[in-house]
């Protein structure tokens, strides 16, 4: 049983946009380490993450011809991970 290729393109598309979550959320900590206002560079920068991924799942949705189940599925994993990433880096912070 073969897997079709518009399966393997939606999770691609999840796992990137995930992945570009992940990867600005490791960016606004990294900013904030390198100023005094820890707080409201990361509850902005989280602010603006929020709204950009929730507008780019919209533009996909109405865009892109996806597999929604296999695009949402791989999005949560790795947007999940991602926050767990987030966390843990936010936990083990020293001032």
């Amino acid at each position: 049983m073969s897997v079709l290729p518009e399966v393997w393109w939606s999770v691609l598309l999840g796992v990137l946009a995930g992945a570009i979550y992940t990867a600005a959320s490791v960016l606004v900590l990294w900013l904030s380490r390198r100023t005094n206002r820890f707080v409201v560079v990361v509850l902005g920068g989280m602010v603006l993450r929020m709204v950009a991924a929730v507008t780019a799942l919209v533009l996909v949705f109405l865009y892109i011809p996806v597999v929604i189940p296999a695009f949402v599925g791989t999005f949560l994993f790795v947007f999940l991970a991602g926050i767990i990433v987030e966390i843990v880096w936010l936990l083990t912070r020293r001032n």
